[in-house]
This record gives structure tokens, C-alpha cells and sequence, in this order.
């Protein structure tokens, strides 16, 4: 959204409310409602905007999302591998900034234009989980092994990432002796939109380094051994796969005409490595 921080995610926290019903055993409704915009408008992070936490709006355009949920051997003592599967979708109804373009259609990177994105509005996206254990060790439910994966779409017009997948598996107390440790390792994607892609390649000419914020592969593991004491160190590692400008053809405006003085620059994948634990994270 332009100027505000969106949607409520961690740290960030929103004001909502949550409706959730059992149809069956096995079949789960839900559904829940946010205001939309966590800190509130302003050209500064979001975070500093709302240091504490605690804003708590109600007067910003809402998050709405809808979930349907399936899971099969989910109750305590069942035979067979515990699993679910969720479909689920947001609309958010506030306005966005076009990734490309101005309101007059012409693109943002052009050196002529306002440099201003055109608004778009609202915003919306589908996404999916799938989780699955596949080993039990003993009598156990929560111990063994499982794997999952997640995949999402959104607009690409309005969006900087339009797509993104990832899948991982998780080892939990594999030994009788420490039946709490875990060890885990997922893989994920996040394409950058077409849009987006075009508007970070022709913003090289003015000298605007936006390429860096567009990551496209990530690899990520940890592992979490609980300690006699209490205590539980981790440890992670991240792989990131970040693009780099090359040339290409002058962009075109909205209407098909070629952007007056943009010799233009576009984005291709370089493979990058990165290691270290994020901070905040373990």
C-alpha cells in the first residue's frame, strides 16, 4: 500500500477478529477480518512507526481472509500418518501501487514521468498448505518425521512478489534419548512480478539500486536441540538467489510507445550465496 505498512504480520500486530467452525471430524471453516494497515501511514518503517506494538488501529481499510481445512488421522491414538491440507485466499481493501506505472500510464522509471505509481484498487491472493507425516516413531504423535509445502499467487500488476513456493522436512526426536531435539530443512521460491522486474531494470538509468531488495530463491534449515536445563540453542543457515541487471530493449508506456530517453536495463538470475542465522530468528 502507498506509505503504510499493509497488513498486519509479526512484529506487527492488528486489531481482528477470528470465526472458526468443525463442520466434521475432519472438515474446518474459518474466517477473520483485520484492519488492514498495522502502524499506520507514513513514509518511515513500519516498525518505527509502531516501536511498541500497540497502535491498534480500527479506521484503516480491512484484511479479510477465508480458509477451508481438511485433515485426516488427526485424533490422538489413530493408526495412521496424521496430515491436512489447506486452501485459503485474502482481499485486502485498500489502495496499492502499480509496480510499473504512473496514472498517465507512462512508465515510472522514465526520467520524464512524475515518478509517482498510479493506485490500484485493493489486492487479493490464494494460497495452499499440504503437510504430512511420514514416519512415527512408536506410539508417538509427536515424534517422527514430516514434510510440507506452501504455494501463493497474487497480482502481479501490484505486487513485488507474485508467486512463491516453498517445501521442507522436519526430524523430530528421532532418538529415545533426546525426544525433543528437531532438525529441519525447506526450499523456497519467490518470483519477483513481470511488473516489478521492469520498473527495478529501468530504474538502474537514474541510479536507484532497487535490484537488491528483489531475492528470488531462498534455502533456509535449522535445528533446535532441547538441553537438560531447559535451555534450547539453534542454529540456521540461509541460502539466497538474488537477480542482476542486464540490458534489454527501451521500455514501453502502457499505451505501446517506447519510453522516450530510457536505453533500458532488465534483470537476469546470478547465483548468490549467503550464510548466518537471521537475526531474530532461532
Amino acid at each position: 500500500m502507498p506509505g503504510t505498512s499493509s497488513a498486519p504480520s509479526p512484529p506487527l500486530t492488528a486489531l481482528g477478529a477470528r470465526l472458526r467452525a468443525n463442520l466434521t471430524d475432519n472438515w474446518t471453516v474459518s474466517a477473520a477480518i483485520f484492519d488492514g494497515d498495522a502502524a499506520g501511514p507514513g513514509p518511515e518503517d513500519p516498525q518505527l512507526r509502531d516501536n511498541h506494538g500497540v497502535n491498534f488501529r480500527i479506521n484503516d481499510p480491512p484484511l479479510v481472509i477465508g480458509e477451508v481445512q481438511y485433515i485426516w488421522n488427526g485424533k490422538k491414538g489413530d493408526p495412521g500418518l496424521d496430515g491436512k491440507f489447506k486452501l485459503g485466499g485474502w482481499r485486502h481493501f485498500g489502495d496499492f501501487s502499480d509496480q510499473r506505472f504512473t496514472a498517465q500510464g507512462v512508465s515510472i522509471a522514465n526520467p520524464f514521468s512524475s515518478g509517482m505509481p498510479a493506485n490500484l484498487s485493493g489486492n487479493f491472493g490464494i494460497y495452499s498448505v499440504f503437510e504430512q507425516k511420514i514416519y512415527r516413531v512408536g506410539g508417538d504423535d509427536d515424534r517422527g518425521i514430516g514434510i510440507f509445502a506452501r504455494v501463493s499467487s497474487s497480482p502481479s500488476d501490484r505486487n513485488l512478489i507474485d508467486s512463491y513456493a516453498d517445501g521442507g522436512i522436519e526430524f523430530i526426536g528421532l532418538s529415545d534419548a533426546r525426544p525433543k531435539d528437531k532438525f529441519g530443512i525447506a526450499a523456497g521460491y519467490a518470483h519477483v512480478s513481470s511488473r516489478a522486474r521492469a520498473g527495478y531494470g529501468l530504474s538502474a538509468i537514474d541510479g536507484r539500486e532497487l535490484a537488491a531488495a528483489a531475492f528470488r530463491d531462498v534455502g533456509d534449515g535449522g535445528l533446535s536441540i532441547r538441553s537438560p536445563r531447559g535451555l534450547d540453542p539453534a542454529a540456521e543457515f540461509s541460502v539466497l538467489r538474488a537477480p542482476r541487471r542486464r540490458r534489454h530493449q527501451p521500455d514501453r508506456t502502457a499505451g505501446g510507445k517506447i519510453a522516450e530517453g530510457c536505453g533500458g536495463a532488465g534483470l537476469e538470475d546470478r547465483a548468490e550465496v549467503l550464510t548466518g542465522s537471521p537475526p531474530g530468528r532461532g
